[in-house]
Order: C-alpha cells, then sequence, then structure tokens
C-alpha cells in the first residue's frame, strides 16, 4: 500500500478507483455511501504544529518565544516546561501559548546557553524551533543524542546572515563527527556560503565520503554552483556511476540545477541508451520536463509505452506523454499502436490521453473501435467521452 501513501492524504474517488485498477484490474465504478460516527469524529484529536522562533535579546535580558501554527493549533491556553541551561544550573519556568499565532518572553541571565522546551503531556504536539547560534552550537557540543545534535547543525543554516558561522562549522568539521552531524554542518554550510566562488571544495570532497548521508548532502549543496563545469563533470559522474536509485535520483535533480538545459538534454538521452530496465531513463524524462525541454521528454518517453517494458514503466511514460504532448495527431497514431495491447490497463491510459485532446477524428477512431473493447473499464471511459 506504499504506492497509495504517495497520492496524498486525501485522493478522489477516481484516484482511488485508478488506484486499483492499474494494480488488480478490478474496475470500481459505483461511488460508495459512507456514514460517520459523529461523536467519534469530535472526540478523535488531531496532531498540532507550531514553529517556534527565539529572539534572544543579551542586552535586556530577554528572550521571546513566538509560536506560528503549521499544522492545526490550540484553541485553549496550553502549558509546557521550559528549562534554561546555565553554567553548573538550569532554570525551570512554564510557557503558556494558543491560537494560531502567539508569543511569550521570558526573563533570562546573560550567561545562558540553551532553552530546552519539554511538551511529553502533549504526545501529537510537534515544535520545530528556530533557536539562536549560540543555543544551537551549545546543542551540538552536549546534545545527548546524534539526532539531536545533527539537529542543531542542519538549523545552524537558518542564520545565515553570520558569515562567523562559517568558520564555526568548518573548526567542527576537523572534528570526530558522526556521519548525520557532518551531513547537517555540510547543509548549513552551504545556506551560508550561498555558491560564493571557491567554496565548492568541501562538497566535492564529501562525494568521495564512506557514507551516504554525507554523500546526499554534498550532492545538494552542489545546486548553489550551476555552470561551474568541475561541478557539473563530477555530479554527471556520480550520476553514471550510482549503484543505488536514490542516488542517482538526487545527482540528478542536482544536474537540472547546475547544468545548461540542453546538456541536460544529452545527458537523459545517455541514460536512455544505457538502460535497459527503464527506471532511471523515466525519472530523467520527468526531469527533462520540468526544465523545459518538453519535445525532447516527450519524444524520450514515447520510446517507454512499447511492450518490452513493464507495465510501471509504460504507465509513467504514458502519463507523462497524457501531461505534455498535446498532439491529436500523436495520439491517435498511439491508439492505433496500442489498443492492440493484450493488458486492458494500457488501452485504459491511452484513453485517458485520447479524452485530453479530443477533436473530430479522435471521436470518429473510438466510436469504430468501442465495439472491440471487451474489458469493462475502458468501455466505460469511451463511452464517457463520446
Amino acid at each position: 500500500l506504499s504506492d497509495m501513501q504517495d497520492l496524498g492524504e486525501v485522493i478522489s474517488w477516481e484516484d482511488y478507483a485508478n488506484f486499483w485498477y492499474d494494480h488488480i484490474g478490478q474496475p470500481l465504478f459505483d461511488r460508495p455511501q459512507f456514514s460517520s460516527d459523529t461523536s467519534e469524529a469530535l472526540s478523535r484529536t488531531d496532531s498540532v504544529a507550531y514553529k517556534v522562533y527565539y529572539d534572544l535579546n543579551e542586552q535586556d535580558g530577554t528572550l521571546k518565544l513566538r509560536f506560528e501554527a503549521t499544522e492545526g493549533y490550540f484553541g485553549e491556553l496550553t502549558t509546557i516546561k521550559a528549562y534554561a541551561e546555565y553554567p553548573g544550573n538550569v532554570d525551570t519556568s512554564e510557557v503558556t501559548f494558543t491560537g494560531k499565532e502567539d508569543s511569550i518572553v521570558l526573563q533570562v541571565q546573560p550567561t545562558i546557553n540553551n532553552l530546552q522546551l519539554s511538551y511529553e503531556e502533549y504526545p501529537k504536539l510537534k515544535l520545530d524551533e528556530f533557536k539562536p547560534s549560540l543555543f544551537l552550537i551549545d546543542e551540538l557540543r552536549n546534545g545527548e543524542t546524534v539526532q539531536e545534535r545533527a539537529k542543531a547543525a542542519r538549523k545552524l543554516g537558518y542564520h545565515s546572515d553570520n558569515p562567523d558561522l562559517q568558520l564555526a562549522i568548518q573548526d567542527f568539521m576537523k572534528r570526530d563527527l558522526e556521519p548525520e552531524v557532518e551531513a547537517g554542518l555540510l547543509l548549513s554550510m552551504a545556506d551560508i556560503t550561498e555558491g560564493a566562488a571557491g567554496t565548492e571544495q568541501v562538497f566535492l570532497d564529501a562525494l568521495k565520503s564512506d557514507h551516504q548521508v554525507i554523500r546526499e548532502a554534498g550532492l545538494m549543496a552542489l545546486q548553489n554552483y550551476p555552470q561551474n563545469s568541475t561541478v557539473v563533470n563530477t555530479v554527471q559522474a556520480v550520476a553514471q556511476r550510482a549503484d543505488e536509485f536514490p542516488m542517482f535520483k538526487k545527482s540528478t535533480q542536482v544536474l537540472t540545477a547546475v547544468m545548461a538545459e540542453k546538456s541536460f538534454s544529452g545527458f537523459v538521452a545517455s541514460v536512455v541508451q544505457s538502460d535497459t530496465v527503464g527506471r532511471r531513463s523515466i525519472f530523467g524524462i520527468k526531469q527533462l520536463a520540468n526544465v523545459g525541454q518538453i519535445e525532447d521528454a516527450v519524444e524520450q518517453a514515447n520510446l517507454f509505452t512499447e511492450s518490452q517494458y513493464s507495465y510501471d514503466i509504460r504507465s509513467e511514460a504514458l502519463k507523462i506523454l497524457t501531461q505534455h504532448d498535446h498532439a491529436a495527431s500523436n495520439w491517435l497514431s498511439r491508439a492505433e499502436e496500442l489498443f492492440e495491447e493484450a493488458d486492458p490497463r494500457i488501452r485504459f491510459l491511452v484513453v485517458r490521453g485520447l479524452e485530453r485532446n479530443l477533436n473530430d477524428k479522435i471521436r470518429a477512431f473510438l466510436s469504430d473501435y468501442l465495439q472491440d473493447e471487451y474489458d469493462a473499464r475502458v468501455h466505460h471511459k469511451i463511452r464517457q467521452i463520446l
């Protein structure tokens, strides 16, 4: 069911019916009638998420916390614990907030190292905190778990207006760090350097790491260096050598940012020529369409509608064509060929493409063909169009 989860949290009845038709070939026509238990719906508590922005004023001895709801919100006053950490001491206080937006000001001492919010009493509450660099560096040094330290490392990039952090990050990276922490520091450094000339070498070096999380962070950072020949050649080599599909995907996405459009079209063509399965080609073709090379994307996608490829590959190719090929004559030619297919799922996808490019010739073709269609869902779809 993981494929269904990719459709999103809420899907239409048509998408739901099409999903099962694609996977089991069972047509679903009638929408089900749902009944709901109002009392149960009212008693259910959904997740609540806030962003929390910290504003430390050392001169005034104040720390302002600003809450902004990103998913649901508390309609009543909600109180959580706050632990202000000082050298050799921890002060405990309470933070109370409510609504879509709220703020609270805490009095703090100049020697404060960090502030930790505790909300274990609210298991469905999620807080995405944006702390001062001072607090993040403390977490980077003293965080109890790798996850805490990695999160602090990544959040340093939020302070991209502080150039001094680049030196601090470089000092940290000289230490023996967990891969997740190093990856977070790399991404933060990328946010701070913003593709400045001469700063790409640290990210190129990261591609040589034994740890995938570090290699992926290096790749993502290299997006900031468009038209840099060293970056382009290195990332292209990573994509071509990638043994695992996730690394191919990430490196291909980076190429869309750093490579000229025509050059990227050539890269995708080379992938298509060497890919006997089609999975990498389909991903590359989608990226090709995303960068505006529609004509090339349509030409390449058409190759993967042939019967030698699996249904998953062919269906993805037809979906690309449905979205980007708006020539009725192309779809008529495609239908004449693919309506001979034994797999009704392919015929159904072709009908959907015809529907989007309907003209008199296509109507006439479908009218003549309808009597020969034996699959209930394809037959039903053609009748809807006519």
